[in-house]
């Protein structure tokens, strides 16, 4: 008899790591960072990000783009927070870690593309121009802001104008991105300092209580 006791012992070993592996998966699958638990609550995730659709600039103008959060947020309480802004693969403005990247910037660009006076983090206000249009700086700039929660884009067409080039376009002209352009991400680097399950204190003790009940009867089975 002492082997199948001997194999009783194992098949019930082996269950209950099984069962304890299950229950750790859906905790894992249910777990939010801190990091997301305090965007929630502060509200990140129903900002978007604010641009017009399309801009008219003369050769030789200093232009602004308007970019800004809506409803205005204060960008400097977001964790990782980064604005960046490209024409087709070139970077024209990156900011990151609290500070522009001029490393990160084309070299067409470089010290031609700079924050706008009415820059202000603090009220989401992420305006930046281009000094000294030309010809070549026609096409889309698509600016994206992101951090470990959410990635939020927008695009503006910069356009040649022919004629008036200080014209003001008196119309919206604004794009506005649904919230579902939020794109959930998990922490990659070693910043975050833990986190929270989320799963209901009954949820996990009724799976618990089921594994176990199935371990007593697949036993109750197998040791007879």
């Amino acid at each position: 008899m002492r082997w199948k006791t001997i194999i009783c012992i194992g098949v019930i070993v082996f269950i209950v790591f099984n069962v304890f592996n299950f229950v750790l998966v859906i905790m894992a699958a249910t777990t939010v960072s801190k990091a997301e638990q305090r965007e929630r609550r502060e509200g990140h995730e129903n900002v978007q990000l604010i641009c017009r659709e399309s801009l008219d600039a003369a050769v030789g103008d200093n232009v602004t783009l308007d970019f800004h959060l809506e409803p205005g947020s204060d960008a400097t309480k977001w964790t990782a927070f980064v604005f960046e802004c490209k024409y087709n693969s070139s970077n024209v403005l990156v900011y990151k870690s609290r500070d522009f990247s001029k490393e990160d910037q084309a070299n067409r660009f470089r010290g031609r593309v700079s924050p706008d006076s009415s820059w202000e983090l603090r009220e989401g206000k992420l305006a930046w121009k281009i000094s000294q249009f030309q010809e070549s700086d026609a096409g889309t700039y698509r600016c994206i802001v992101r951090n470990r929660t959410h990635q939020l884009p927008c695009s503006t067409e910069l356009k040649i104008k022919q004629f008036h080039p200080h014209e003001l376009n008196t119309s919206d002209g604004y794009h506005r991105h649904d919230t579902s352009s939020s794109i959930p991400e998990k922490p990659t680097d070693g910043n975050n300092t833990g986190s929270t399950n989320t799963l209901s204190g009954g949820a996990i003790t009724g799976i618990v209580t089921a594994g176990i009940i199935s371990i007593i009867i697949i036993a109750g089975v197998i040791c007879k």
